[in-house]
């Protein structure tokens, strides 16, 4: 039985309908929301389902989600922090009820210029400027300022260049002062690390491509399998269910790198091409509104449902006593994202994953075995 999953963006809408001009049945398609109307896309995938005729099955994710971190944290395996692993997860699941395999939507952005960091870290009027000045002017007043203070992000932002300010904005600034996380002793032993060290080498390779370009290039070499099929292949096989992507067939992602970045790329505005065969298949309305991401309502959920287990899994004994992170960073983060000064749902998330995969793997002692 054959399915797939459907979030009412560009990328699921365009093969679910292209599934159904050739399917003789109603496609079953499936799709997951949450009570924060601001991460819930079930609306939008409930037009394009009726609009399809698809046999369509839709489930609420409630925030007790904190009870399968276990769970996803021994799938992975490794200490993986990309926190759409949970829908991932709950859709697999609700999917598999129904059929054994499922399609998605995945590539389509890192083919066809779709994420919205391509045109937030895109040159602009300030990079008339020479780098070294700009790193005079805003690059020293950022350094100054405690990490992740409010503002710094926009100084570095000002002090870089376009493939920087990529790197920045990919890692929520940690690229530029992930060391300064660490305790005196623990940053002595990964001094010499960049977490960025592989895009840098595609960048550094690509310099004759449009920017645009090395940064989708870079995308479908690192991000795409690294974090994207990483996380859809496990959580669906944590249910079984066998989850294919085909927009990345080999024979559509060549024509798709043969494309003209113009139909891609341009005025703002990303996967130009592949809009226009999704408005073919589906309402326009679905296919123009602001592009949401597969993202889950964490930061909500650290202030009130998580709060006890994060802060226990973030500041408690056992993860001080590993003397890896420099504690009153921490405390400083946690704080501000409490206080409601700055979302650094991002970065407790990585922790809380960070601190439960030693738990599992180191303290019960799965490597000496």
């Amino acid at each position: 039985p054959l399915g797939a999953y459907l979030s009412g963006g560009v990328d699921s809408s365009t093969v679910v309908g292209l599934m159904s001009r050739v399917s003789s049945v109603p496609v079953k398609t499936f799709t997951i929301g949450f009570e924060d109307q601001g991460f819930d896309e079930m609306p939008y995938a409930r037009k394009v389902a009726e609009f399809l005729g698809t046999d369509h099955q839709e489930e609420v994710v409630k925030p007790n989600a904190a009870g399968i971190i276990e769970d996803l944290v021994r799938q992975f395996d490794e200490p993986f922090a990309d926190s759409s692993a949970i829908p991932t997860y709950y859709v697999s699941k609700m999917a598999r009820k129904y059929v054994t395999v499922a399609l998605s939507g995945d590539g389509g952005d890192e083919l066809f210029c779709g994420y919205a960091r391509y045109f937030k870290t895109q040159s602009g009027p300030w990079d008339v400027l020479p780098l070294g000045l700009r790193r005079l002017m805003f690059g020293l007043p950022a350094k100054m300022l405690p990490i992740g203070a409010f503002g710094q992000a926009s100084l570095e932002s000002l002090a870089s260049s376009e493939d920087e300010r990529y790197l920045q904005h990919l890692t929520c600034g940690v690229a530029s002062w992930h060391h300064s996380l660490f305790s005196t002793d623990f940053s002595a032993t990964v001094k010499t690390t960049d977490p960025v060290g592989c895009f840098r080498q595609v960048f550094q390779g690509t310099k004759d491509f449009h920017p645009a370009r090395r940064k989708m290039i870079a995308d479908s070499e690192f991000y795409l399998p690294a974090d994207i099929m990483t996380k859809v292949d496990r959580m669906s096989m944590l249910v079984s269910l066998e989850a294919r992507a085909p927009m990345l067939d080999h024979v559509f992602v060549e024509a798709a790198a043969r494309v003209p970045l113009r139909y891609s790329f341009a005025n703002g505005e990303g996967k130009i091409i592949l809009k226009k065969l999704a408005r073919s298949l589906v309402p326009s309305e679905v296919i123009d509104r602001k592009k949401q991401g597969f993202a889950v309502p964490i930061s909500g959920w650290f202030k009130n449902e998580w709060n006890e287990k994060a802060h226990e899994l973030v500041l408690g004994q056992r993860a001080r006593e590993r003397g890896i992170f420099e504690r009153r960073t921490i405390e400083r983060l946690w704080q501000e994202h409490h206080r409601g000064r700055r979302d650094q749902s991002h970065l407790l998330w990585c922790l809380m994953i960070l601190e439960t995969w030693h738990r599992l793997f180191v303290d019960e002692g799965a490597f000496a075995e």
